[in-house]
């Protein structure tokens, strides 16, 4: 027969988490402090068009989008990291 799609698992380039949102170009602003100019320097980073800025306690949808970035802000105001969701 014809060959088929490699399993998943298989050779290639890694499907887990593909970087659709632009998290993997954030890493420089993990400890960074939240302001309006630091938003504006991590949305043009990223190219991400929808961005969630997170705060503990802040309520969330469990809706995953590949193309959203999520910001996660701690209680200090400082970034702890992103991902795509």
């Amino acid at each position: 027969g014809s060959p088929t799609a490699p399993a998943p698992g298989g050779t290639g380039s890694p499907p887990a988490q593909a970087d659709y949102c632009g998290a993997a170009k954030l890493g420089k602003f993990v400890g960074i402090a939240d302001s309006a100019a630091q938003r504006a320097a991590v949305m043009a980073a990223s190219g991400a068009k929808i961005i969630r800025w997170l705060t503990p306690g802040m309520a969330v949808t469990m809706d995953y989008r590949q193309d959203r970035l999520n910001a996660n802000i701690a209680a200090t105001g400082r970034y702890t990291g992103f991902s795509c969701g």
